[in-house]
């Protein structure tokens, strides 16, 4: 897994490095200038990648959230899916569901393919999963069954 990682930075690392190249070559063609480019990249980046979490964080919390929950309880309507145990969280009742004898077998794949996705979600991103699990924990705790 570290090697992975470090793969990814070399690899992403090459514009970067491109381009502090070029800035030192057509400065005075110190290797201080090369590194100062690169800082200055690299800062430019980490301020974009800030402003971008604060903007999308901003989003889900004023509008996002209300968004996510409203679809993920139309789903649990629709599906007709049988209501929470007290203090169960998505993925308990996902599993509860798909395990269930006593419930459709639809509805038994249809939970098991939603927790397949959140599962996914997991290794992709953290901060979209956690996000689609809170809404979905909202919409739980909304629904009262179909």
């Amino acid at each position: 897994m570290k090697r992975d990682w470090l793969i990814t930075f070399l690899i992403l690392s090459i514009p970067d490095v491109a381009i502090a190249w070029l800035v030192m070559t057509a400065g005075d063609g110190k290797t201080s200038t090369f590194w100062w480019a690169l800082l200055v990249l690299y800062g430019i980046q980490f301020f974009s990648t800030l402003k971008s979490t604060l903007a999308a964080s901003l989003l889900y919390r004023l509008y996002g959230k209300k968004r996510l929950t409203e679809s993920a309880t139309q789903f649990l309507v629709a599906q007709k899916f049988p209501p929470a145990q007290p203090g169960e969280e998505i993925d308990e009742f996902l599993q509860r569901v798909a395990q269930g004898d006593e419930y459709p077998i639809n509805q038994r794949l249809l939970a098991a393919s939603e927790a397949a996705k959140l599962y996914q979600l997991e290794d992709q991103a953290i901060f979209p999963v956690l996000r689609v699990r809170a809404a979905y924990n909202a919409a739980l705790r909304k629904y009262r069954g179909g």
